[in-house]
């Protein structure tokens, strides 16, 4: 019975998208990138968080994540598909964070008109 062996990598002497570019090369691939894959990153980003300036920010760090790491791109996968993931784990770690709870408990609070006495939640009264 022959065992599943992965595809092997790639061995050709062309150059790939990332392999140690320069800092010209880099810049002039970000710029492409950006373009090309901007807003479908941002739509992305806005169905995980909801709130259209938190998506671009998520976005924004997605291709500074891009830029500093593009020479550890290993090619499993296109370059899209790294991005795909760089900002599904941006998202999700933003969701995470404690800023993010924070701030979803006081919007809570506020909507429900509900605050908090000496450890105690209160309704507020409408007046």
């Amino acid at each position: 019975m022959k065992q599943f062996e992965a595809p092997s990598r790639q061995t050709t002497d062309t150059k790939r998208e990332g392999d140690n570019v320069n800092e010209g090369e880099k810049n002039h691939l970000l710029e492409k990138v950006m373009l090309e894959f901007g807003d479908q990153h941002a739509r992305l980003a806005y169905s995980y968080v909801k709130d259209k300036e938190t998506a671009k920010y998520i976005v924004q760090n997605v291709f500074v994540k891009c830029y500093t790491k593009l020479n550890e791109f290993r090619h499993e996968s296109s370059l899209k598909t790294w991005l795909y993931r760089i900002t599904i784990n941006e998202c999700k770690d933003y969701l995470k964070s404690w800023n993010y709870r924070k701030t979803r408990l006081l919007d809570l609070y506020q909507s429900r008109k509900i605050y908090i006495i000496n450890g105690r939640s209160c309704k507020r009264e409408v007046g």
